[in-house]
């Protein structure tokens, strides 16, 4: 920002119409809670320049979307599966972080569950490793994850699961590996409590912009997933 007659305490309001990067600077553009902000149309925020050349601070600044701009989870979206062959999103490349939390999933057959990452154009299927720790008694077995296709849940689950749990994925927009934590829990047709926690990795080095959860064989009959990010 730039201006005339930039005096210390003169302020201004900017309403954006585009989506840009402020770039947070401790001396030239200070924002809220120190961190970049992706701009959108319709966000508002007033600024107050600082007295030395153009340098300003961010007083306020609100979201057209309602969300908060300091470091929270920015609600992405809720999805409620019916007869789906995958649930996921995509156009989530301004997030570093997701989460995804799940309750009342229910299979059309019989199936392990899939996760694969989104480059912006098609999904991974390939360069994952990870570890699924699972119990029905208390006592945690450990196994390699199947990595075939996406990685895997390497139990497969009943086809009335009621399944629900959290997957936090890191890394999502950046050039790092990708790596995935979480937890499930469902009910198998015995009927007996299953608790699996998933840990995993993919090596792909370009930045992503979405995830899906796609079961091995058959649709996702029920279901609601809600989508978070973190910039």
């Amino acid at each position: 920002f730039t201006s005339t007659n930039a005096f210390a305490g003169r302020r201004f309001v900017v309403e954006f119409d585009t989506a840009r990067t402020l770039t947070y600077n401790a001396t030239s553009l200070i924002l809220p809670g120190a961190a970049n902000i992706t701009t959108a149309q319709g966000d508002k925020a007033e600024f107050e320049f600082t007295g030395s050349s153009n340098n300003v601070k961010c007083l306020w600044y609100t979201k057209a979307n309602g969300s908060a701009v300091s470091q929270v989870w920015d609600y992405l979206g809720t999805v409620s599966a019916s007869s789906s062959a995958s649930v996921g999103i995509t156009g989530a490349g301004a997030y570093r972080a997701l989460r995804i939390t799940f309750h009342g999933v229910n299979f059309a057959s019989g199936t392990v569950l899939r996760g694969q990452y989104y480059d912006g154009s098609s999904y991974i299927t390939t360069g994952y490793a990870g570890n699924v720790q699972s119990s029905t008694t208390g006592a945690f077995t450990s196994s390699s994850a199947d990595t075939s296709g996406g990685l895997h849940q390497n139990a497969t689950i009943s086809v009335t699961a009621d399944m629900s749990g959290t997957l936090l994925i890191l890394n999502l927009n950046s050039t790092s590996k990708k790596t995935l934590f979480g937890q499930l829990q469902y009910t198998t047709g015995t009927p007996t409590e299953m608790f699996v926690f998933i840990s995993n990795y993919n090596a792909n080095a370009s930045a992503m912009s979405g995830f899906r959860l796609i079961p091995q064989l058959g649709n996702i009959n029920s279901g609601t997933f809600v989508f978070e990010g973190l910039r």
